[in-house]
């Protein structure tokens, strides 16, 4: 682990925080009701192959933000909502997530970034090629395997977006992608097993749940 991780780290076992992660994941379907999911690079960089939604980190915009919450950032020099907080201000931290203000509300920006910079599966995405609809909070505990932070529990905060597809062009050369590729459509049967027909892994379950 990288010293600066380890200190980080330290401080926030030391100060007895919580780690809190924020996100917005996309749940794309097909006419048979296929879900398209990502090959996440966070672990595909350790060695490890495992689909996982289509989505990524929310950002806060609010100035005063990390002050209102005494939170230490992660990685300081994003606006990423991946923090740590301290104990009692969990239940405001979640009363403030629910307002959906001074924060990013939108899948938009990740979506964008893994299906053309990351994925490579399209050449271009603007606003427009989409319809992005908010379908619901989902909040849960468990223990992260993001790279840095290792092991440790976590409590995260999601919003989970249907995404449609106006621009047909770009919907059919997505619903093309090979099954070898970073994009990977997968049945509610492979989510629910864990893994693709070929062994591969996925960890998706969290599209499959109401709240």
């Amino acid at each position: 682990m990288p010293t600066d991780d380890r200190r980080l780290l330290s401080q926030a076992t030391m100060e007895h925080r919580q780690r809190v992660s924020c996100a917005a994941l996309c749940e794309i379907r097909n006419a048979r009701g296929d879900y398209l999911l990502a090959l996440n690079q966070d672990r595909y960089l350790r060695g490890r192959y495992e689909y996982t939604p289509i989505g990524g980190a929310l950002t806060y915009t609010s100035e005063t933000f990390l002050d209102d919450f005494a939170a230490i950032p992660e990685k300081p020099e994003t606006r990423d909502l991946r923090l740590f907080i301290e104990p009692a201000r969990l239940h405001q931290f979640k009363m403030w997530f629910m307002q959906r203000t001074g924060r990013e509300t939108s899948p938009f920006r990740e979506l964008q970034e893994e299906l053309v910079d990351e994925l490579g599966l399209l050449d271009d995405l603007k606003p427009h090629d989409v319809l992005i609809r908010f379908r619901n909070f989902l909040f849960r505990e468990r223990v992260t395997a993001r790279t840095g932070v290792v092991g440790v529990n976590t409590h995260y905060f999601h919003e989970i977006y249907r995404v449609e597809f106006v621009s047909v062009p770009k919907w059919m050369k997505l619903t093309q992608c090979a099954a070898d590729s970073r994009g990977r459509w997968v049945t509610r049967a492979d989510i629910e097993r864990g893994q693709t027909p070929d062994g591969i892994a996925v960890d998706a379950e969290i599209l499959l749940a109401d709240r």
